[in-house]
């Protein structure tokens, strides 16, 4: 007697499950990347794949939907790119259906780059920071400034992280990453 055929779960079930089992170097999603994988699931993908059996998803249909989405390119490559991600663990060696291939090959469409943010601060600006701000942030608006550190690298340096001598600062922690 045949064994009865394993049933496929929908894409909308597996993207759940992904959401829960995903890591990033061991740890789970932060707060903050699940709220936006969130939203491209409820407001993008779900609509179309949602209820959709995941070896239903063809690359015909993952075309047409990626060619429906907002003209907003952060949007569409964060939407994408998560999109492809959760079908590439389906199609995985531990994934609901392996050895199928993964229908989102749209080229290039989970990469780019964000906007250049170009406006400096003039020097006037900064002046006017440093007077208004208070003292003991000084030092941290300054290093920003001159130095370009981020704010979750600023926020996490220590007194060893900085060598006066060598006029050197070493980032080894930033906040959320």
């Amino acid at each position: 007697m045949a064994a009865a055929a394993k049933r496929v779960p929908t894409f909308g079930e597996y993207a759940e499950a992904y959401l829960k089992a995903r890591r990033v170097k061991g740890r789970p999603l932060e707060a903050s990347t699940l709220r936006v994988y969130r939203s491209y699931l409820d407001l993008y993908i779900l609509p179309t794949f949602g209820a959709v059996a995941l070896d239903a998803v063809t690359p015909k249909v993952a075309n047409a939907w990626y060619d429906s989405l907002p003209d907003k390119p952060k949007t569409r490559r964060g939407t994408y790119s998560l999109a492809r991600s959760i079908l590439t663990e389906a199609t995985s060696a531990h994934g609901p259906i392996v050895g199928m291939v993964n229908p989102f090959v749209v080229r290039g469409a989970g990469s780019g780059s964000s906007p250049k943010r170009e406006k400096l601060v003039t020097s006037d600006e900064a002046t006017i920071i440093l007077a208004t701000i208070r003292e003991e942030w000084r030092a941290m608006v300054l290093l920003a400034l001159w130095c370009g550190l981020r704010f979750g690298e600023l926020v996490e340096l220590r007194r060893s992280d900085v060598d006066l001598d060598k006029r050197v600062i070493h980032v080894r922690r930033a906040l959320g990453g």
